[in-house]
């Protein structure tokens, strides 16, 4: 799997970012708005700082697996329980496959869809986050 398929997209990334997402602690990055590399790669050629070092646009690029640690898999709402779901969809008809996203129980209340599971996350996280239904975890500097 290319690892544009498992980091957000650029566009995201920079949504994130505007939302609070933590930028030091993610594994990828997008470095000059055109390439996504591993934080250490730059950190090893004296590239590391968020968001500009040197002259270098750097924001970082979250993957399935960061978002998916942000997620909740249960929100109580109004005394009701919604439940994350995933769907991919991977049918022939369909030239794009899509991932769609949503909490609910027996109705799709919240719902995203995306064209990869990174994308589809980090728009239920914007989504979330406008709705003051998750904030941002912190991590105290040490």
């Amino acid at each position: 799997m290319k690892i544009e398929q498992q980091v957000v997209s650029l566009e995201l990334a920079k949504k994130l970012k505007e939302a609070g997402y933590p930028q030091d602690d993610s594994v990828w990055v997008w470095h000059k708005e055109k390439a996504i590399v591993l934080r250490n790669y730059l950190t090893s050629l004296g590239q590391s700082g968020i968001p500009e070092t040197g002259g270098r646009f750097i924001i970082a690029a979250p993957s399935v697996a960061e978002l998916g640690e942000i997620l909740p898999t249960l929100i109580i709402k109004n005394n009701t329980k919604k439940y994350l779901c995933t769907f991919h969809n991977e049918t022939t008809t369909h030239k794009d496959k899509r991932w769609s996203l949503w909490y609910g129980t027996r109705h799709n209340e919240w719902s995203a869809t995306a064209n990869t599971e990174a994308n589809v996350r980090a728009v239920m996280v914007l989504y979330l986050l406008e709705q003051g239904l998750l904030k941002f975890p912190t991590h105290e500097k040490k």
